[in-house]
């Protein structure tokens, strides 16, 4: 990825979900990085699918997965994307909204990570809501 070479790098990170022992930390850091990637470099449907299957399998194994909840977030902003481009205003409001939880339920289980609070933040002011951002436990 550092050297730009995408496809290589995606062609690597798929290999090593697949030699890695499944839901092992290395696996599992795989899948998050080919989400990333996905996430930053395409919207075709099978792509997202296979984020959407990383994201469910981690919140399967830990309800609270900070991974899980992240790219589940990620994946409601891009419909809801997608919602405003095809203009179903009030459908982009709902998946803005919780996307939004999604990105809080990240940073309960993972606090102060960059990634989660950028893109919460970048969420909120898309609603407009620049409320003081609420704690882990949900409380102002």
């Amino acid at each position: 990825m550092k050297l730009e070479q995408i496809q290589k790098a995606v062609d690597d990170l798929r290999r090593a979900i697949e030699l890695l022992p499944a839901n092992s930390l290395e696996s599992d850091d795989a899948k998050g990085k080919l989400s990333d990637l996905y996430l930053g470099l395409t919207r075709e449907q099978r792509y997202l699918d296979e984020v959407d299957d990383f994201a469910r399998d981690f919140l399967r194994r830990d309800p609270n997965s900070f991974a899980g909840h992240r790219l589940t977030g990620d994946l409601l902003f891009v419909a809801a994307q997608k919602a405003q481009s095809s203009t179903h205003p009030q459908e982009t409001k709902k998946l803005l909204a919780s996307a939004i939880e999604e990105y809080r339920k990240a940073n309960a289980a993972k606090t102060g990570q960059a990634n989660a609070l950028a893109s919460l933040a970048r969420t909120l002011a898309l609603t407009g809501n620049y409320a003081k951002p609420r704690s882990a436990t949900g409380k102002p």
